[in-house]
C-alpha cells in the first residue's frame, strides 16, 4: 500500500494498490468515522466478477459489515468499492487523465455543495435522491508506479439495480430516467452559478484539468468515437430514436 501524501478528500488512509490489499481490517480502518465502534463484528468482501464488470473503468469489489452498536442494534453496511483498473491499457487511460481524482473530488466537493445549495434554496435536495451515498474516498496524484493510486466506497445499490450489458443499450424507459435526472443536476448547476456568482472552473479547478487531459488523450477519444459509433447505430435501429432528435 501507498501513502497519499494528504492529497486526498476524506479519510488519509493508506491506498490499496490492487484488490488483494483490501483486506477486512483495511476496510474497517477506513470506515471508522462511518461506522464507529461496533460489537460482534462480521464483515464479508467479495470481488465483483469480471462478467458483471462491462462497461467499468475501475476495478470493484462489494462488502458488507455488521455489527452491534453502542445502543444494541443491529447495524449493516452494503458498500461499493472502486479501485484504479487493474488491466494496465485501463490503468494508464484512468491515470492519464485523472478521471478518477476528478471523480472523487467532484463526490465530496462539487455535489456537496450543490446538494446544501439546494437545501437553503428550496428546504429540500432531489439531488441527495439522486446521487449515490459516499462513505469514505482518497487519492495520490503521485504518478509514481508505487504511489499513484485511488479509492472511492459508496453505497451498494446492486440489491435494487443490475448493470445493464453495454452493447445492449437501454429501453426508452431508462433512458427518459437518465435524462430526467440529468436535467435536475444541469438545472441546479445553472441556477448555483446564477445565483451565487460561481465560476466552476475558479472554484473546482478539478473540473477543467479533466477536461483539458481528455481533449488530449488520443487513447480516450478513439474509445470515445467508437461509442458515439455505438450510439448512433443503437439509436437507428429503434422506433423511439426520434425522441431525441
Amino acid at each position: 500500500m501507498s501513502v497519499p501524501e494528504g492529497n486526498g478528500v476524506n479519510n488519509i488512509c493508506m491506498l490499496p494498490a490492487n484488490a488483494t490489499e483490501v483486506t477486512k481490517e483495511w476496510l474497517l480502518d477506513t470506515m471508522t468515522d462511518t461506522i464507529g465502534t461496533l460489537e460482534d463484528l462480521k464483515v464479508e468482501i467479495n470481488k465483483v466478477s469480471d462478467s458483471d464488470k462491462v462497461g467499468f473503468l475501475s476495478s470493484a469489489l462489494r462488502a458488507t459489515i455488521q455489527g452491534v452498536d453502542g445502543n444494541g442494534e443491529s447495524v449493516s453496511y452494503r458498500v461499493f468499492i472502486k479501485l484504479l483498473p487493474e488491466e494496465e491499457a485501463l490503468k494508464d487511460l484512468v491515470s492519464a487523465t485523472c478521471v478518477d481524482i476528478t471523480e472523487v473530488e467532484t463526490f465530496n466537493k462539487l455535489f456537496k455543495d450543490l446538494i446544501e445549495f439546494e437545501k437553503k434554496r428550496c428546504d429540500e435536495s432531489t439531488l441527495i435522491n439522486i446521487i449515490p451515498k459516499v462513505y469514505q474516498s482518497n487519492f495520490s496524484r503521485d504518478n509514481a508506479a508505487a504511489h499513484r493510486g485511488s479509492y472511492i466506497i459508496m453505497e451498494d445499490l446492486s440489491p435494487n439495480y443490475t448493470m445493464p450489458d453495454i452493447n445492449d443499450g437501454l429501453p426508452i424507459e431508462h433512458v427518459l430516467k437518465v435524462l430526467e435526472a440529468a436535467a435536475v443536476f444541469h438545472a441546479t448547476t445553472f441556477c448555483y452559478k446564477k445565483i451565487c456568482d460561481i465560476d466552476y472552473f475558479a472554484k473546482y479547478p478539478f473540473l477543467s484539468r479533466n477536461v483539458s487531459s481528455l481533449a488530449t488523450n488520443q487513447p480516450f477519444l478513439d474509445f470515445l468515437q467508437v461509442g458515439l459509433g455505438q450510439l448512433v447505430k443503437h439509436m437507428e435501429s429503434t422506433e423511439h430514436h426520434l425522441l431525441f432528435i
